[in-house]
């Protein structure tokens, strides 16, 4: 896949050049292009493969940098505290439009991994309807919780509402049942005004097998 390589060297050649104004400029002629790329690499389940800096840096470029906190950052203190004692990963950026960004973190415990989802309402309204719809992969048990509380129907959850330019917070919790999971992501959208945002979330046998 060309896709990760052809990131990789934007950016390398971007920071290279960063201490130089005129070369500096004419990299961040290429930033646009990387756009994109790393919407097609988030689709087919490959931003993993790039350091978060790389996904920040693009993912971010021609937006004046927010006055809230992003995805995890955003977080409340008391959900903070309820995740602290347990080992975590790191965050992954899973998608951003106009409307909302979102972002994961594994919690990983005794007999379950949990996926967190930290979506941000980068709009100045409150959105009233809110939801993630989810796709789990065959094998996986899934249960949510969250902040706030969110309303269950299968695998769709409702939050209402998101606060304006806020991260709300979905867990949720992912149990492999039987050995037929073939290691498949799980795969959702989140849906609110405009177009839905997509997402990809990679799992591994380490994530759900104790």
């Amino acid at each position: 896949m060309f896709l990760v390589p052809a990131l990789r060297f934007i950016c390398r050649l971007f920071k290279s050049h960063s201490k130089l104004p005129y070369l500096r400029l004419r990299m961040l002629s290429l930033l646009p292009l990387a756009q994109p790329l790393l919407a097609c690499l988030i689709h087919l389940n490959l931003s993993a493969n790039l350091p978060q800096r790389v996904t920040h840096l693009i993912l971010s470029f021609g937006a004046p940098a927010p006055s809230y906190p992003l995805g995890v950052a955003g977080m409340s203190a008391g959900m903070r505290a309820r995740l602290a004692s347990f080992k975590q990963g790191t965050e992954q950026i899973l998608g951003s439009n106009a409307t909302l960004h979102l972002s994961s973190l594994k919690v990983f415990m005794a007999d379950r991994t949990l996926v967190v989802l930290c979506i941000t309402n980068k709009s100045a309204q409150p959105l009233p309807n809110l939801s993630v719809q989810l796709a789990p992969p065959v094998g996986l048990i899934l249960a949510f919780d969250g902040e706030p509380v969110p309303r269950v129907e299968g695998n769709s959850v409702f939050i209402s509402p998101c606060p304006a330019q806020a991260t709300c917070t979905l867990i949720v919790s992912v149990q492999c049942r039987d050995p037929t999971w073939s290691g498949a992501p799980l795969k959702g959208q989140v849906v609110s005004v405009g177009q839905p945002l997509v997402f990809s979330q990679p799992l591994d046998a380490s994530d759900l097998r104790r």
